[in-house]
């Protein structure tokens, strides 16, 4: 599995993060193009993982502050693997280049599950990663 920062293959990153949300199961709002293009564009960091010439997964970074405080980290603007890759090396191997590219800026990485098929193996995702759990989502339906 070939992991790199992909700043030349954007367009196949944006199919896949449509892919992610018509596959999340979730009543999401309708995606705006133009809107994830822009965020895309201006990520921190964009890791593509490669099976061969194929686009596996994704996982974006964008530097944040805490509401309380000034001090910077990165966080995941969207993380996600092809279904049919998930067998594959693909999400550990975006998790460790997101660390070491943490580390190489010398900011904490936070990063989040929000979508709740699945969460205890994604959490034993993250922990083989070496990431530590700390709370958890929850979402209302607007009511």
């Amino acid at each position: 599995m070939q992991v790199r920062i992909d700043n030349h293959d954007f367009e196949a990153v944006i199919a896949l993060l449509e892919r992610m949300h018509e596959d999340s199961g979730l009543d999401l709002p309708e995606m705006n193009p133009a809107k994830i293009r822009r965020a895309v564009y201006a990520a921190d960091a964009v890791f593509g993982a490669y099976n061969g010439p194929t686009l596996a997964g994704v996982l974006i970074l964008q530097q944040g502050a805490h509401w309380y405080s000034d001090e910077r980290f990165l966080g995941d603007l969207a993380f996600f693997v092809a279904p049919e890759q998930r067998a594959t090396t693909a999400a550990l191997a975006l998790l460790r280049a997101a660390k070491k590219y943490a580390k190489l800026k010398g900011l904490p990485l936070m990063l989040a599950v929000v979508d709740g098929r699945d969460v205890l193996r994604k959490a034993a995702l993250y922990e083989r990663a070496g990431f530590t759990t700390v709370g958890t989502v929850h979402i209302s339906a607007g009511g």
